[in-house]
């Protein structure tokens, strides 16, 4: 009996509640008022939502994007119009 009345009692504000709710993030038993993590201050929602590898996504994004292939046909582009450059002021000169 005893066991029984420690179940239906909201962790957060001891309030004796006939239908407890779970709470899926700490597992702990709350009221009706208290039932979501952010009601009752869930220590663990912020460490199931947190995701800490922006800065790694971007790194290997800009990295895949300057090895890639649009990166090096601009380079073969700006070397294609400074040889035909070179060779047209090379023209002009013998010329």
């Amino acid at each position: 009996m005893e066991k029984d009345k420690a179940f239906n009692v909201c962790q957060y504000c001891g309030k004796q509640t006939y239908l407890p709710f779970r709470c899926p993030y700490c597992g702990g038993l709350f009221c009706e008022e208290h039932r979501l993590p952010e009601a009752h201050n869930c220590p663990s929602l912020r460490e199931k939502r947190y995701v800490p590898h922006y800065s790694a996504i971007h790194v290997e994004y800009s990295e895949k994007q300057k090895n890639g292939k649009g990166f090096e046909y601009i380079v073969y582009a700006v070397l294609l119009i400074a040889i035909i450059e070179f060779v047209f002021w090379a023209v002009k000169a013998l010329v």
